[in-house]
């Protein structure tokens, strides 16, 4: 026994989560790992593929418990270089699962880069509803949490691009250029050209800005501000984007009007992002209808607008279904999802914006209350997905 650690039971304590003993000769906090003792054991019996680092005593036990033997945590402090040599004796696959708040991502970060210095294979983690390892056991079990180990921890530089994009709202041109400058701080740190184009290739992704474009402006890029290009670029791919958003909501929408059968289930948030004050009046009226178990018909629809004059609606009463080749209910569900996503960051960041402004705090409330709405329909949208 070198030091002792006990946690707080409180699941919102104003205490820290562990406190453990303090600093010693012996009790070296930068050195000593958790459960490393048994780690040992283990490697004499049999060969340890990878060691899962978590954040707290309670969460090691409790893996253990569930057969996770090859688990270990570091004492109340940041993983060090130390740290890390120690592990690479057993092993050169480290799994990060470090709790899912903004502390433990944040630890996440530093970690990956500590990790990989030392010449570490990492992946990671990601937990859903930012739970940590023991309540995810406790809710989902042993089997589920041994699929997100083995079957979707991300490369420790996939995670680290994927969520540096959430800290901005790539909806926003000038944010989205910064996401892409900060991007190329990871990117440019590797050494072999073909994981830079790899990495490249997933900016690209994030962001509908090119490949080329990123390659040149990264080789250039030891200006402090994005380059020309690449706001250029932003700008045009969110004119693609938008372009892109607006025919899918003109597909969902022709799909209620003409009745198709995987158009019933749907519901009004969807018009979180509609813009076009026709697709609005239209959309609305059909909600209507529906609410009151009135049945509508095309026809109606010359009553309410001059469909001869107004290209919205005249496209969505001839929209052309045979084009999709039998494939319209995958690209309804594609069109849906997409348009949710969009809609709901959108309205995020609008609610976002009005509370740093408001400084009435009843005011500030109200908004702080539509905010925790938005953030339970995104939740129940990726759990869906």
């Amino acid at each position: 026994c070198i030091g002792f650690t006990a946690r707080t039971l409180e699941k919102d304590s104003k205490f820290a989560k562990y406190r453990n003993s303090t600093q010693t000769l012996v009790f070296d906090k930068s050195k000593v790992v958790y459960n490393i003792n048994n780690i040992k054991e283990l490697k004499k019996e049999t060969n340890i593929d990878y060691i899962i680092i978590v954040e707290g005593t309670m969460d090691v036990i409790a893996l253990v418990k569930a057969g996770f033997e090859n688990t270990v945590a570091c004492m109340g402090t940041a993983i060090t270089p130390l740290h890390a040599k120690e592990l690479k004796r057993f092993t050169n696959k480290i799994v990060l699962c470090l709790d899912g708040d903004s502390a433990g991502q944040n630890a996440m970060f530093k970690a990956i880069d500590v990790l990989l210095d030392s010449g570490l294979d990492v992946r990671v983690v990601s937990l859903k509803e930012n739970l940590d390892p023991d309540e995810y056991l406790k809710k989902y079990g042993k089997d589920s949490l041994r699929d997100e180990i083995e079957n979707h921890a991300l490369v420790a530089l996939d995670y680290k691009l994927i969520r540096l994009s959430k800290r901005f709202n790539l909806n926003n041109n000038y944010e989205k250029a910064k996401y892409i400058k900060e991007s190329y701080e990871i990117i440019s740190n590797l050494s072999v050209d073909a994981e830079k184009e790899l990495y490249l290739k997933l900016v690209s992704k994030l962001t509908n800005v090119s490949v080329d474009v990123l390659r040149r402006d990264m080789n250039k890029n030891s200006q402090k501000q994005p380059t020309a290009d690449i706001v250029q670029e932003v700008i045009k791919s969110e004119e693609v984007r938008e372009e892109g958003i607006q025919k899918a909501i003109k597909y969902i929408l022709a799909s209620i009007v003409h009745k198709k059968e995987y158009a019933d289930n749907i519901d009004d948030t969807i018009e979180l992002y509609f813009k076009n004050p026709n697709h609005q009046k239209l959309f609305n009226y059909i909600m209507e209808c529906r609410q009151q178990d009135k049945t509508y018909t095309i026809s109606s629809l010359f009553d309410m607008f001059d469909v001869d004059n107004n290209k919205d609606i005249k496209d969505i009463i001839d929209f052309n279904f045979s084009k999709y080749d039998g494939n319209e209910k995958i690209y309804f569900s594609d069109s849906l999802r997409n348009v949710y996503k969009i809609g709901i960051e959108m309205k995020e960041q609008t609610l976002k914006e009005e509370y740093k402004k408001e400084t009435d705090l009843t005011k500030k409330r109200e908004i702080a209350m539509k905010l925790s709405e938005i953030a339970k329909m995104k939740n129940k949208r990726l759990e869906n997905e």
